[in-house]
């Protein structure tokens, strides 16, 4: 409790530093998506009563000539599109036949459903032209293939690749970057591969053949890739998941490992790294990179740094480039969004690691940290997973608006308020538990911190 009282300058802190950054990022990925349903709504002659960012008591609202009130509420965490004739009271079945036909439920089912989709298709698009833009004016980062640490016992270690080492070529393929590095070695596990390398202005060759590294995909299923064992330019890593420093036993003692790495500057050690399974890894310390380590009030005082980092390394795409790279990126959030959810239904994904605003703002704040860059690509693909999120059949989210729609023109005739009601009970409570459960993870989130 006296660490909590003694922390709480920092939590205040970083409220005041990253809570306004977050309202102002989940309100603009919120924004975007209920401008979709506003837009498409509008386009197809919805008369639209309401267009609120949060929720509770109005600060600040303006009617405009059509007759829509756009509103700011007190909670600015989400928001709303109000459709006049959502809901066929008496008050409204009693108006003219002219005003009764631009009523949303009066719509036809297929236009009902384009306003419903048209908020996480906007979503999706923002992150598109948001990761383009991104692309072609600040650039990707595009790191050159040295290698930053070796596996101690893997392929590279055996066949003499050394840590410096600039990776040119791979089976006959020249490697212009990590990514087409990684996904090159992915499916030649156990085939011999020529690798020709760049060391101390030297070209050097050496073969050898990618070990079988099992891991789980997107959806928690069993998978494998192949894996040389050489470490590539990282961010850094946290020495909270380094575990041994040359067989000294540092697990759960980050000071420890702070002592070991500033004891052995300009040395090649060996440490034991890795969150759910460490493996030992050669690696050299450079003082110059690590000064961070002597202050506790720096950014990077938990941070191992290897070598240059990813976002030193930017480069500016054409826009064929940057749009596919965009398109690639996107569609593996929708992977990983979409595996998150279903590792969460049969049980393999723990419900303790989903989370909320907390959670939301402590990455959005290490984002920050590492560039303009990441903070808008981590934008982008909360987006994707907003929308993503949007569109699964759970009443009163767009996906269960979906579902409701594609029964109606099923069976010709809209579900009977009854099934409604009890298909619309069970979403609320499913949501409230959900809310709960994310809101408990943050709050246990926050106190683990300190």
């Amino acid at each position: 409790m006296t660490d909590l009282f003694s922390a709480l300058p920092t939590i205040l802190n970083n409220i005041w530093l990253y809570g306004i950054l977050v309202l102002v990022v989940i309100s603009a990925v919120i924004f975007v998506h209920e401008m979709g349903h506003y837009l498409v709504g509008r386009a197809l002659g919805f008369k639209i009563e309401l267009f609120s960012l949060g929720f509770g008591r109005e600060l600040i609202g303006r009617t405009d000539r059509r007759g829509t009130r756009w509103s700011l509420r007190l909670f600015p965490i989400g928001g709303y599109v109000k459709f006049f004739g959502e809901h066929l009271t008496p008050e409204v079945l009693a108006l003219p036949e002219e005003q009764l036909r631009q009523a949303y439920l009066n719509k036809p089912v297929g236009q009902r459903s384009l306003v419903a989709v048209a908020g996480p298709a906007f979503n999706f698009i923002f992150s598109f032209l948001l990761l383009v833009a991104i692309y072609m004016s600040v650039g990707r980062p595009t790191p050159a293939p040295y290698v930053m640490g070796i596996e101690v016992g893997s392929p590279a270690e055996r066949m003499g690749i050394e840590i410096g080492d600039l990776i040119l070529n791979i089976g006959g393929v020249p490697i212009s970057g990590i990514d087409q590095a990684r996904e090159l070695v992915r499916n030649k596990i156990g085939q011999t591969l020529e690798v020709k390398v760049e060391r101390d202005g030297k070209i050097l060759t050496m073969s050898g053949a990618p070990k079988r590294l099992p891991e789980k995909n997107d959806y928690g299923l069993d998978s494998a890739r192949g894996y040389f064992g050489w470490m590539w330019p990282v961010y850094g890593l946290s020495i909270k998941e380094v575990h041994a420093v040359d067989g000294i036993d540092t697990r759960g003692n980050p000071d420890r490992v702070r002592e070991l790495v500033l004891a052995n500057a300009n040395k090649r050690i060996v440490i034991n790294f890795g969150r759910d399974h460490p493996v030992d890894y050669l690696v050299d310390i450079h003082p110059e990179l690590n000064q961070a380590m002597k202050d506790s009030k720096h950014k990077d005082y938990d941070i191992l740094t290897l070598g240059r980092r990813p976002s030193e390394d930017m480069k500016t795409l054409p826009f064929g480039q940057a749009s596919y790279k965009a398109g690639d990126l996107i569609w593996r959030a929708i992977h990983k969004t979409l595996g998150s959810i279903f590792q969460v239904i049969i049980g393999t994904k723990k419900t303790n690691e989903l989370g909320g605003v907390i959670k939301i703002g402590a990455t959005t704040g290490q984002m920050l940290e590492r560039g303009v860059h990441t903070l808008m690509t981590y934008v982008a693909l909360l987006s994707v997973s907003i929308g993503m999120v949007n569109l699964l059949p759970i009443p009163l989210l767009d996906g269960g608006h979906l579902m409701f729609y594609a029964m109606e023109a099923a069976k010709g005739s809209p579900v009977s308020l009854k099934t409604r009601g009890y298909i619309y009970g069970f979403g609320l409570i499913f949501l409230l538990m959900t809310i709960l459960v994310i809101n408990i993870n943050d709050l246990l989130y926050l106190f683990s911190k300190f």
